[in-house]
């Protein structure tokens, strides 16, 4: 039986689109800004072979460009357009893959913002007059500015979806690679004590009202100023405490003395950036060091064999920095692949069961009204035979009456 069964149409394909490849990318493109969050963070904070501090490894994530990328406007908004929108991403580690649709109605001004799969407003306004304003999701905003809203209007939001293809390194020579930390410390000669300090480590921390990631580096080349702490013994109580300095003219107190407890690592400088004390870094003194004795933290003037700031920037990647904190880079592209695998592998299934039905039903149709060929060349073949049959009789009988007749002759 001959079997002729229909093209595929274009449903499947835009049900792929929808379902599997677009939330993909979205992702992945969350992935690839948390990647390029985190190390150019990283980066920026370490020297590089030339005695700089970093710069970004990766291509910005909140460049301007970047930001105007993520908004479709809608093709039907009404003219004159003149609102400019862009989202910025303020934390990586929050932000959620997806798509969400901005509307506007009334006077222009009232919004409501809806998630494009489920299709539920997550959050609806007003929007100040006059503009700018800005519209806050957990890791983005939505920045608006411009003179004219129209009701009606409308824009898609897209923080994620266009990242991963965007994403560019912006290191071009291996002495911009900043694999060394800026600061060290070093014990004076003269202590006494038995007082140790680390080597310190960089804190990836800005500071929230001034966009600062490195307070104490305002000079380039140069920890400005060059911090010493120096151990004293308080008068009234007997107790050890240190006093941090400038330096280079110990007369200028930088920090006010605190007391230093023994029997523990004493943390120096405080890792909350809108703390005073917050000067982009810690280090942490152990033992029991004498009154009178020092400890100088300065530039890391050379670095040499120095990969502090390597080893952190390999560390991000099975350190938690997505999902509020839960999640890496790799488990984030592991779980991303699973996914992927998972539905294209149901989609095998799909495609194998939906063949099999059809076939079988396309079977059971021709069952009924079908023409089988083996079965009609049968028949021809028969029809065949009893002609021919028929043939022979109608000959029989033709000379039987042309006998008949030469009787009567």
């Amino acid at each position: 039986m001959t079997s002729r069964l229909p093209a595929a149409g274009s449903g499947g394909l835009k049900r792929f689109e929808k379902e599997s490849l677009q939330p993909a990318f979205d992702e992945l493109g969350r992935i690839a800004i948390a990647l390029a969050d985190n190390l150019n963070h990283q980066h920026q904070i370490g020297m590089d072979l030339e005695g700089d501090l970093g710069g970004t490894f990766f291509t910005e994530i909140n460049a301007p460009a970047a930001q105007a990328g993520r908004v479709i406007a809608n093709a039907n908004n009404q003219t004159p357009v003149e609102a400019a929108l862009g989202v910025q991403i303020t934390d990586s580690g929050a932000l959620k893959a997806g798509t969400w649709s901005l509307k506007f109605s009334g006077d222009g001004h009232d919004f409501e913002l809806l998630d494009q799969v489920s299709g539920k407003v997550v959050q609806t306004g007003r929007l100040p007059s006059p503009l700018p304003a800005e519209i806050s999701m957990p890791g983005f905003n939505i920045q608006i500015s411009g003179a004219v809203l129209n009701a009606g209007d409308s824009y898609l939001i897209q923080p994620t979806r266009h990242a991963a293809s965007s994403l560019e390194l912006k290191v071009d020579r291996e002495e911009e690679l900043a694999f060394a930390s800026p600061v060290r410390a070093e014990t004076d000669a003269g202590n006494r004590g038995t007082g140790k300090i680390d080597q310190g480590v960089m804190l990836n921390v800005r500071n929230p009202l001034t966009n600062s990631l490195l307070p104490g580096f305002s000079s380039q080349g140069k920890l400005d100023p060059p911090l010493e702490i120096v151990f004293s013994e308080d008068g009234g109580t007997g107790r050890l405490q240190y006093t941090v300095v400038d330096a280079n003219n110990p007369a200028v107190t930088v920090f006010a003395a605190q007391d230093f407890q023994e029997g523990v690592s004493n943390t120096l400088f405080s890792d909350d950036p809108r703390d005073p004390q917050y000067v982009g870094f810690q280090f942490r003194i152990s033992g029991k060091p004498a009154p009178g004795d020092r400890f100088t933290i300065g530039y890391n003037t050379g670095g040499v064999s120095d990969n502090r700031n390597a080893e952190l920037m390999a560390g991000l990647a099975t350190a938690n920095t997505m999902n509020g904190g839960t999640q890496s880079f790799t488990e984030g592209y592991a779980g991303l692949v699973e996914t992927v695998g998972v539905k294209t592998r149901q989609s095998q299934l799909d495609k194998d069961a939906g063949q099999a039905l059809l076939e079988q039903s396309f079977n059971q149709r021709e069952s009924v009204s079908g023409v089988n060929l083996d079965e009609e060349a049968g028949r021809l073949i028969q029809y065949q035979a009893a002609y021919n049959a028929s043939a022979k009789v109608m000959n029989v009988a033709q000379n039987l009456f042309d006998t008949l007749l030469s009787t009567f002759r």
